[in-house]
C-alpha cells in the first residue's frame, strides 16, 4: 500500500468526485475546475500511508496525526475515574488535534483485546472548547492490554466532522499500529491512560505526532 492508497470508507467519495469533475470539465469548463479541485482535495484527504510502529515493550503510540498547520498535541492533562470508569483512580488524557491536511486514518495505540466500542451522540462544537471531549459526538474504544490494564481511545467529532468510522470490532485482538478508524473531516482524538507506577509521558503540548509511530507514553513492564 502506497502513499495514495485510499482510506476505507472514502473510495466512493473519491470516485464520485472524479467522475463529476470529468463530466463538468467536458460540459462546463469553469465549473469543472472547481470540481477538479474538490476531487484533488478528497484524494489527498483520503490518503492512507503505511506506518511502522516501534517494536518496544510497554509503549503507547499516537492514535492520530497532528503535524500540519494547527494539527498538534492539543493537551496533556489529568483525568479521574468520574470521567472514565475504566480508570482505577487517576489517568492521563493526551489529546491530538488534526488539521484538514493531516492523515485522517487513526491507529491503535497499544496491542490488546477490544473490550468495548461505544458511540455517544452529542454536540459539534469546536474541539478546542473546554468540555468538547465529553460533550461532542464521539466513539470510545476500550482496549485491554496484555499487561492487565485498560486504555481508552476517543474519536471526537468537531464542527466540520460529521461521521466517525471504526474499522475494528468488539472482541477483536488488535496490534499496535493497526488501523482503528477515521473521522470525516478533521477533528480530535484522545488516548486515555491509567496512571500506574513507572508510567512515563513522552510527549508535550504543541508537539507534533505521527499516528502509529510517535511514542507518547511508556509503561514499566517488569
Amino acid at each position: 500500500m502506497g502513499f495514495f492508497t485510499i482510506a476505507k470508507g472514502m473510495k466512493g467519495w473519491v470516485i464520485c468526485s472524479i467522475i463529476l469533475a470529468l463530466a463538468t470539465l467536458y460540459f462546463y469548463t469553469r465549473l469543472g475546475y472547481l470540481f477538479s479541485l474538490i476531487a484533488i482535495f478528497l484524494l489527498f484527504f483520503s490518503r492512507d500511508p503505511e506506518r511502522k510502529p516501534p517494536v518496544e515493550k510497554g509503549i503507547v503510540v499516537a492514535p492520530a496525526d497532528g503535524r500540519f498547520l494547527n494539527g498538534r498535541v492539543f493537551s496533556v492533562e489529568k483525568v479521574t475515574k468520574n470521567e472514565f470508569d475504566f480508570i482505577e483512580s487517576e489517568g492521563i488524557r493526551i489529546s491530538i488535534c488534526m488539521s484538514l491536511f493531516d492523515v485522517h486514518v487513526q491507529r491503535v495505540p497499544v496491542s490488546g483485546k477490544v473490550l468495548k466500542i461505544e458511540r455517544v451522540s452529542g454536540k459539534h462544537q469546536a474541539i478546542i472548547e473546554r468540555g468538547s471531549g465529553s460533550q461532542n459526538e464521539r466513539v470510545l474504544t476500550l482496549i485491554e492490554t496484555k499487561y492487565g490494564f485498560k486504555i481508552g481511545v476517543a474519536q471526537i467529532a468537531g464542527i466540520l466532522a460529521r461521521r466517525i468510522i471504526t474499522y475494528i470490532k468488539e472482541g477483536e485482538e488488535v496490534k499496535i499500529g493497526d488501523r482503528l478508524g477515521m473521522i470525516k473531516f478533521g477533528s480530535r482524538v484522545d488516548v486515555i491512560l491509567p496512571v500506574r507506577e513507572g508510567l512515563q509521558i513522552l510527549i508535550r503540548e504543541n508537539d507534533s505526532a505521527i499516528a502509529g509511530e510517535t511514542v507518547v507514553a511508556r509503561y514499566r513492564t517488569n
